[in-house]
């Protein structure tokens, strides 16, 4: 049996059926009301808006028209502008960016003509005040505060950044990067003089205190002149650190300083060493001292102390002058040539003794002799390399007796009856014809060495320029183991003696008796002092100083009259002259005797 339904339920059935019908309608309702009144005010805001920015742009342009006939007014110059005629462009500016922002840009770029003139006029005046500074800065520079310099044209500087940083769009900005840059160097430069003028002051007192030591030095009170070398380093020292923030800081402001700073860096060693190489200067002079004195092994000692010590103060002090390649070089050239004296002099000794046996006529032995000598230097000089071996002649000479050793005899026993001794003139022995050419080629080595023109071997030799005489001279000396030169012309006018006229023709070829020709030595009578052709046959050089350009012939020559030969014909001529009517005789002087107890030759 089915059961009924409950009153209650049913009702709520209903009533919730009318709620929501009612709902549905009321929704209705709100729909149908609510958005054409929305639509309608958002078209109200846009026609209000665009209303607005005509006004912005009107408005703006009008306000710029009024700034610009004021601007006009004032000729442009914006120290006229009063803070209102500013606000005006200020108004305008800010108008017109709300309008370009609004529209979407400016169609006719009023924006960029009022920022242009708005950054113009503020840009002229931060450069105005940037210049006003910045001579302030300078009178502040010029009289020597260069503190306050340095601050104003930094304040200088900040306006011109200012320009940079926020009046870009201005045409003053074009000036702004060099003037920011000149005025940094400033603001540097006024920082670093300064430290410019203390590094020289600090400099100069270093100078002088140097200069007090040497003068202090030079007056013996070394302690007291070492003391002021010390200070003087100090200062030196100060001025390479003044130096370095100047090149660190202030290297492009200052000239270089890496170079000043070498030669500062050396003057600061150099005094540093100063004591020290006074002291080792002395102890070299106790060396010199000791070697005159015979003492070597201590002198070689003394050196070895002076070496070692200049080898630690190149290690540390190495920029020092006192140290230089070209110092080490004088005091190493010093200390070998006091070590090399004994062994040098004992070879010295034993060539004299060489040359005395040659003039005693002892030739045998003499070119061992000369190669051991040569041996001998050669091993001193290895020892000590700086010092100055013997001397370059004494080399050639032991060379040539090594070469001619078997020719030394003959050429002594030709010359032993030809030399005879010059009246007035003791000691002194002088050939007794021209030089011969056969003797002339034996010394010089070789037949093709010969000048003359006219050839012979016991022709006198001719052709001959001054210089080769003088070769001639001292290869024969070496021979003879003494000096050999040209005979001065008061030595050949005393070996003449006076002419007489009525004997000339039979001691002088001459014009009259030549048949234009020379003749062979010794073929005219010897005149009273035993000498042959003085006058005629060829005329012969005479000794003259080794830096004159000329010399003097004597005697005249086999194309000259017997008249003229009797005058004693003496003519002035260039050295380099070679001509085939003058030869040459030679002249031997004497030598003093040997000194004794030099003793044999020791190893180096």
């Amino acid at each position: 049996m089915r059961r009924n339904a409950r009153p209650g339920g049913v009702i709520l059935q209903v009533i919730l059926v009318l709620f929501i019908a009612i709902g549905a309608m009321c929704a209705a309702f709100f729909v149908a009301t609510l958005g054409p009144s929305r639509l309608d005010r958002a078209r109200a805001d846009a026609v209000q808006e665009q209303r607005e920015a005509r006004e912005w742009n009107v408005r703006s342009r009008e306000l710029w028209e009024r700034f610009d006939a004021l601007y006009g007014f004032y000729k442009r110059d914006w120290r006229k502008l009063t803070p209102e005629d500013r606000n005006l462009l200020k108004e305008a500016l800010d108008l017109r960016e709300r309008y370009v922002v609004h529209s979407l840009g400016d169609p006719e770029m009023l924006i960029d003509l009022i920022r242009e003139r708005w950054a113009e006029i503020h840009a002229e005046e931060c450069r105005s005040k940037s210049m006003e500074i910045e001579k302030e800065a300078e009178k502040a520079r010029d009289a020597g505060d260069y503190a306050a310099a340095a601050r104003l044209f930094e304040e200088s500087l900040a306006w011109e950044k200012k320009i940079q940083q926020e009046y870009a769009a201005s045409k003053k900005r074009d000036q702004v990067f060099s003037r920011i840059t000149r005025l940094t160097d400033e603001v540097r430069r006024a920082n670093g003089t300064p430290v410019w003028q203390e590094s020289r002051k600090t400099e100069a007192e270093g100078k002088a205190l140097a200069a007090e030591g040497e003068a202090l030095a030079k007056s013996g009170d070394f302690e007291a002149a070492e003391k002021k070398w010390a200070e003087a380093v100090l200062k030196y020292n100060r001025v390479l650190e003044t130096d370095e923030i100047l090149t660190t800081k202030y290297n492009s402001i200052f000239p270089s300083q890496y170079l000043r700073g070498s030669g500062l860096r050396v003057t600061r060693d150099t005094l540093a060493t100063r004591a020290d190489h006074e002291r080792l200067q002395r102890r070299m002079d106790e060396a010199d001292k000791l070697g005159a004195a015979g003492r070597y092994a201590e002198a070689g000692k003394l050196w070895d102390e002076i070496r070692v010590r200049y080898d630690a103060m190149r290690r540390s002090h190495h920029r020092s002058a006192h140290v230089r390649e070209s110092e080490e070089i004088a005091r190493e050239t010093r200390r070998d040539l006091l070590l090399s004296r004994q062994y040098y002099d004992i070879l010295l000794q034993r060539i004299a003794e060489m040359d005395a046996g040659l003039r005693a006529g002892r030739v045998g032995g003499v070119s061992n002799e000369a190669l051991l000598i040569l041996g001998e230097e050669r091993r001193i000089h290895e020892k000590f390399p700086r010092s100055n071996p013997l001397a370059l002649p004494i080399n050639e000479k032991l060379r040539y007796l090594v070469d001619r050793n078997s020719e030394i005899a003959l050429v002594q026993q030709q010359l032993k009856g030809m030399l005879r001794p010059v009246p007035g003139h003791p000691g002194l022995l002088l050939l007794s014809t021209e030089m011969p050419q056969s003797i002339y080629s034996f010394l010089l080595g070789s037949s093709s060495l010969n000048p003359s023109a006219v050839r012979g071997d016991l022709l006198p030799v001719d052709s001959a320029a001054y210089q080769e005489a003088e070769e001639c001279c001292r290869r024969l000396g070496w021979m003879l183991g003494t000096t050999v030169r040209l005979p001065k012309e008061a030595e050949l006018r005393a070996a003449l003696g006076t002419p007489d006229p009525a004997r000339l023709a039979g001691q002088a070829w001459s014009f009259e008796n030549s048949n234009a020709a020379p003749h062979p030595i010794g073929s005219k009578a010897a005149n009273e002092h035993g000498f042959h052709d003085l006058l005629g046959n060829v005329s012969e050089w005479t000794l003259s100083a080794a830096h004159a350009d000329d010399a003097m012939e004597f005697g005249g020559n086999y194309q000259d009259s017997l008249a003229s030969l009797a005058s004693i014909p003496v003519e002035r001529r260039p050295k380099r002259d070679k001509s085939r009517l003058r030869g040459f005789r030679v002249l031997v002087e004497p030598v003093p005797a040997l000194p004794e107890g030099k003793g044999a030759a020791s190893k180096p």
